[in-house]
């Protein structure tokens, strides 16, 4: 058999695709049809049968950057890259690119915009001033905390009024969270619940991923992995919510081919701010995930790998200091006092919208 790795580049011919009018992304050709299952466990056993000393040449020839000790991640990386160079993920790609095009819209960014309703005031007359007051009113009434009186409740037309009011408000893209405006521009691509779980149990079982311990999400047991074989068929879409709730990440792109699954996944966070809420989470230093954060107030946003944001430094640090209060908490079990320990990170510095353009380019160089 002749090596895949010395005849890889030459195997293929790499067009320049246009697409939205805007944006390019790669479209691969084949020269020959060969079944990418089988095609990648001979791409496997050639990157395990090289030494070390290969494999890091080899690694660092596609743009391997990592830790010369890591072995296991440069194999990875290899094993990655041989397979994206040699067979297309074009609907894959194209649907990053729509991601990231829908993340600069400004019409989309607007139905981001912080919708800022008029807060009602009291206006009761006070009994000694005579003057009307200037206080907020209580939620769900028309009177401030002082004035409020056990009668002073709205009504069920009012009340029905408000929430017609409010749903108006919401279809019109008025204080509309980042995920839910994503969801709706990106419906037409979205599996199925019943799809979607089947999908992500057969990743899981790809990946020997059987139950989660409180330092790890689940997806961080991907380890960066963006190639998986899998057990199933053909497909191309996007998963909402894919490991349930408030779990990252709120999207995962999903292509099949031949068994073999590209995956990327991608986060919205919003503040009125230039950073982050993070609370109990934490960015994930790997290149198969990026975050869109919105700056709801200003209607501006910036697009980045999470290896660009987090260091693989930071995080581990991160997870060691959980562990470390962890274990310093259950020792005060059964003890007549205790102390909680409530993990949130903080983003320390803002984002720099003059790094947008370069933050947005390695992700395309990468899924796009």
């Amino acid at each position: 058999m002749q090596s895949l790795l010395l005849n890889s580049t030459a195997h293929r011919v790499v067009n320049e695709l246009k697409v939205n009018d805007e944006l390019k992304v790669r479209e691969v050709k084949e020269e020959t049809d060969i079944n990418l299952e089988t095609d990648y466990d001979e791409i496997v056993d050639e990157v395990n049968n090289l030494n070390g000393r290969q494999l890091f040449l080899a690694a660092n020839e596609y743009g391997y950057s990592g830790e010369v000790e890591n072995k296991g991640e440069a194999k990875i990386f290899l094993v990655e890259a041989m397979v994206l160079e040699r067979y297309s993920f074009l609907e894959h790609r194209q649907l990053c690119n729509k991601v990231l095009v829908l993340s600069k819209n400004q019409d989309v960014l607007n139905e981001m915009k912080v919708y800022k309703p008029k807060k009602l005031k009291c206006n009761e007359l006070h009994k000694t001033t005579k003057k009307r007051c200037k206080n907020n009113a209580i939620k769900g009434t028309k009177k401030c905390e002082k004035h409020k009186t056990n009668t002073d409740t709205e009504s069920d037309d009012e009340k029905e009024s408000d929430e017609k009011a409010v749903g108006s408000s919401e279809k019109n893209g008025e204080n509309n969270e980042p995920e839910q405006v994503f969801l709706n521009h990106l419906e037409e691509h979205i599996f199925s619940k019943t799809k979607g779980e089947r999908i992500i149990a057969s990743l899981k079982e790809a990946m020997n991923i059987r139950v989660n311990n409180i330092h790890e999400t689940t997806f961080s047991r991907f380890r960066g992995r963006t190639i998986i074989k899998t057990n199933m068929n053909n497909m191309i879409g996007i998963i909402h919510q894919p490991f349930n709730g408030q779990a990252c990440p709120d999207f995962l792109i999903v292509q099949v081919k031949n068994k073999i699954a590209r995956i990327c996944g991608f986060e919205s966070k919003s503040t009125k701010g230039d950073k982050s809420m993070w609370n109990s989470g934490i960015p994930l230093p790997y290149n198969n995930i990026f975050y869109i954060h919105v700056n709801t107030s200003k209607a501006k946003s910036i697009a980045i790998m999470g290896s660009s944001l987090m260091t693989r430094y930071n995080y581990d640090a991160i997870i060691d200091l959980d562990r470390i209060n962890k274990d310093a908490v259950s020792k005060l079990e059964g003890l007549a006092f205790d102390r909680t320990y409530r993990g949130v990170t903080n983003q320390k510095f803002p984002y720099d919208y003059t790094k947008a353009d370069e933050y947005q380019s390695k992700i395309k160089e990468l899924f796009c």
